[in-house]
């Protein structure tokens, strides 16, 4: 069973990373996947307002504060990311933010990629 990485195994896959010329940014977790997953966050905790209807458009919790406060949703987009750091599903990385999969998944790459350097 694998083990959570510690922030000292992530800086080491980060300097290694460096090192080697690759680029670990790729892996960071989709921007908009966040946003995604904010909106459903944000569409649950408030699930007995899902589907307003106004003048008969159907409007979600999340879509509402978008359009009507876009500073508090920025606000508390920021601020669910904070918790999910914290809470470990997501990681930050020099402004990146990685999932243990993702980590993972560069660190298979990298290990391939040293493997197949030629020292001679």
């Amino acid at each position: 069973m694998e083990t959570e990485k510690t922030l000292s195994d992530i800086e080491k896959l980060s300097k290694i990373a460096d090192i080697l010329g690759y680029d670990l940014t790729e892996k960071a977790e989709d921007e908009d996947q966040q946003y995604a997953d904010y909106d459903e966050f944000l569409n649950e905790c408030y699930s007995e307002e899902k589907d307003r209807t106004v003048c008969g458009c159907s409007i979600t919790p999340s879509e509402l504060i978008k359009q009507e406060d876009p500073v508090r949703y920025r606000c508390g987009f920021s601020d669910w990311l904070d918790s999910e750091c914290q809470n470990g599903r997501y990681i930050e990385i020099d402004d990146g933010y990685y999932t243990e999969d993702n980590l993972n998944e560069a660190q298979e790459e990298l290990k391939d990629l040293i493997d197949s350097l030629d020292f001679s």
